[in-house]
């Protein structure tokens, strides 16, 4: 019980400074440095657009998406980890020149690395 309190505990810091760097992407509307954490498969759920895609393929739709909405701002709602810390999840409201869009973002550990798993844009009407 102790090794997984102090796995669990250990892990935090980690989660934290991903998160804080995937939410200072959005906010800046970054698709560089949301690339830099985007799986080899990533599902993309976009306006009109709904597939998994290649990591390649899901930075164009994301270039696309940040061009034809320009970021005002991103505010985290809500993160948290998985009961056994494998994975983690952003929820926020990206503000753009066109509208509020809910973001929710899945994010599995794979050998010990973090990477964006599934990437949704919701339009808040």
């Amino acid at each position: 019980m102790n090794l997984f309190l102090s796995v669990v505990f250990s892990l935090a810091p980690f989660f934290q400074t991903i998160t804080t760097d995937i939410t200072r992407s959005l906010n800046e509307g970054n698709t560089v440095g949301l690339s830099s954490f985007l799986d080899a498969q990533v599902e993309v759920s976009i306006a009109d657009f709904e597939a998994t895609v290649s990591k390649a393929e899901a930075i164009a739709q994301l270039k696309k998406f940040f061009v034809k909405n320009p970021v005002k701002s991103f505010t985290q709602a809500h993160q948290g980890n998985s009961k056994g810390n494998d994975s983690t999840y952003i929820i926020g409201n990206l503000n753009t020149q066109n509208g509020i869009f809910r973001v929710y973002i899945y994010i599995k550990i794979d050998a010990g690395k973090l990477f964006i798993q599934e990437i949704r844009f919701d339009n808040e009407k």
